[in-house]
């Protein structure tokens, strides 16, 4: 049995023939895939595999699961720019086909971009009138331009270099802008499942918890404004309670165990609150002109 952070690459690819109908085998790069948390940055990051590639996301995109139109961190973003002007200048990374550009132009935001590498996800964004780029953010930050504020949404955990990727999109940031990111939780209920294939590389190559996000921005010397946590979604209780069951040993006792969690926690569906969701949102701050300078010179 693996040791919750080593998995068998060979029950891996198994895993993503088997569920997802995808073969990941071109990406292996060892016979177990480790997970370790770097000391300096605090980023938990994957070993034994590269990231999937454009072929592997258009895969993925066909489930219907996978680009949601309405999520927690897009309604969070829309309420903390209430009062921002409503001509400030905002770059999504990792739009996909649009949804929360969708929501910025809802929300009569005038001057809104997106960057996407998914070729179908970039024309369903242009079909609806939105400007997206297939564009990486070194050359952004090479052609000088600056945007008040940056949002990406379940980005950093694909990413082989996210270090690199926070401090060239800090780079990107304007005098007194601002950058959210959003990761899955790692303190969330997510932990409690050893094969969450999406969680897993070639899809995730990194994870995040709130200890990341300060280790990380205070090296990079970044300011963490604030972290947010998803409270537990609706469409995850079902998730959520089978994740408290699983590990008894029993599996007949684990499935009559879930029918009952299920009904109870249903029933108790106003406590949701009080329970981690998916998500974790860090709000951060540029850093200093001095050490801006400097986070320009390194990217």
């Amino acid at each position: 049995m693996d040791s919750p952070n080593i998995w068998s690459s060979s029950e891996l690819a198994t895993r993503y023939a088997k569920e997802l109908d995808i073969d990941i085998v071109p990406f292996l790069r060892n016979d177990k895939i480790t997970l370790t948390r770097n000391p300096q940055t605090g980023v938990m990051m994957f070993d034994g595999c590269i990231p999937g590639d454009g072929r592997f996301y258009e895969q993925l995109s066909k489930r219907s699961y996978y680009y949601m139109a309405d999520k927690w961190e897009f309604r969070e973003s829309i309420d903390q720019l209430a009062d921002e002007p409503k001509d400030s200048r905002i770059l999504e990374i990792g739009c996909g086909s649009g949804a929360f550009l969708d929501a910025c132009r809802d929300a009569s935001f005038t001057n809104v971009q997106g960057v996407e590498f998914n070729e179908k996800a970039i024309r369903e964004c242009r079909e609806k009138g939105h400007s997206v780029r297939n564009i990486d953010l070194a050359s952004l930050a090479e052609a000088g331009e600056q945007f008040d504020h940056i949002f990406a949404f379940q980005v950093l955990e694909h990413v082989p270099d996210p270090d690199v990727f926070m401090k060239t999109a800090a780079t990107l940031l304007s005098p007194g802008g601002t950058l959210v990111f959003t990761t899955p939780n790692r303190e969330s209920f997510l932990q409690r499942f050893q094969w969450q294939l999406l969680d897993l590389p070639p899809h995730h190559m990194s994870r995040w918890d709130k200890q990341s996000y300060e280790t990380l921005t205070s090296h990079m010397g970044l300011e963490l404004r604030d972290v947010r946590f998803e409270p537990l979604a609706k469409y995850h209780y079902r998730f959520y309670t089978s994740s408290m069951v699983q590990h008894l040993p029993e599996r007949s006792i684990r499935r009559r165990l879930a029918k009952v969690a299920c009904r109870i926690g249903f029933a108790m569906y106003p406590m949701k609150q009080s329970i981690q969701g998916h998500t974790i949102m860090a709000i951060i701050t540029p850093p200093s002109p001095t050490i801006a300078s400097q986070t320009r010179r390194a990217a």
